[in-house]
């Protein structure tokens, strides 16, 4: 059991694979990441696509950092601008990250995409600060997959946080 440390920032990394590439992204996927922003549950950070065009196999990648609405701007212009998609394919290839960024780009199959994502969970500071100011602790935080046992987690968390007390 994993014990969570009150922390302002909680971050999940989102890899979206697109075999089909970005022409039917449309932008329902950073619409929905705008959505979820605007109601202030999550904040986008960062955002990395990474794809290899139809046909030629060219590489393209964007990388941007910031919220939702700056990452949907370029994130169309990127889609919709051959030129802009050049300008910031070479920006990134000419980063640190350039062999990283042609390794990925070279596992994936010509015309599919990636859109990777950083989004840091607001909801979860906001819950924690709450908890400190009414005198309590997180005992733990952990992702959970089907039934989550709660009761047997609960007990495994209070114990191993008064043990560690």
């Amino acid at each position: 059991m994993t014990v969570a440390q009150p922390t302002p920032r909680r971050r999940e990394l989102l890899v979206l694979d697109f075999p089909g590439g970005l022409a039917h992204l449309e932008g329902r996927i950073l619409g929905a990441l705008e959505r979820a922003e605007a109601g202030g549950a999550v904040r986008v950070r960062d955002l990395l696509v990474v794809g290899r065009e139809p046909g030629s196999g060219e590489l393209f990648v964007l990388r941007r950092a910031g919220g939702a609405g700056v990452l949907i701007t370029a994130m169309t212009d990127f889609r919709l601008d051959a030129r802009r998609r050049s300008a910031a394919t070479a920006k990134c290839m000419d980063g640190p990250d350039a062999a990283a960024l042609q390794a990925l780009g070279a596992a994936l199959e010509v015309g599919s995409a990636v859109v990777v994502v950083v989004v840091e969970h607001a909801w979860a500071a906001t819950l924690e600060a709450a908890v400190e100011r009414s005198a309590g602790r997180i005992a733990a935080g952990e992702p959970v997959d089907g039934d989550p046992q709660l009761p047997e987690r609960a007990l495994a968390a209070i114990t191993d946080m008064r043990v560690g007390s």
